[in-house]
């Protein structure tokens, strides 16, 4: 599942980047002469925004600290990570889809990684 959402918020991102592209193409161009230009220019921007982050989250957070600690067997860790709400935000932000995943993903690696280890007895 996690790997399912690695693809999806890269595809999704990339999409978002596309997608903004021609709303900033707009405000350049024939925006300006209508006078809605700026504001074309600031939705367009702050959506190539969301799509670098979604990227960005991608590549950073959820290869190296998620899937590359399930294929090494760190379930502990994986989960720790995967429940980070700043992660779960950035993924439902980049698209419902990669979002629900992460969420199915995170439930599987509760089961995956057990019971936490117990406290140390008091000294």
């Amino acid at each position: 599942m996690m790997y399912y959402t690695y693809i999806a918020m890269i595809v999704l991102g990339g999409l978002i980047i596309l997608g903004s592209l021609p709303t900033i193409l707009a405000g350049l161009g024939v925006g300006f002469v209508f006078g809605f230009g700026f504001i074309a220019m600031f939705w367009g921007i702050l959506w190539a925004a969301v799509g670098i982050v979604g990227i960005y989250t991608a590549l950073n957070t959820i290869q190296p600290k998620i899937v590359a600690k399930i294929d090494q067997g760190n379930y502990q860790e994986a989960y720790a990570t995967s429940s980070s709400a700043t992660t779960l935000i950035i993924a439902f932000i980049t698209g419902i889809i990669p979002g629900i995943l992460l969420l199915l993903g995170n439930q599987k690696l509760s089961i995956l990684a057990g019971p936490a280890a117990p406290p140390p007895p008091p000294a």
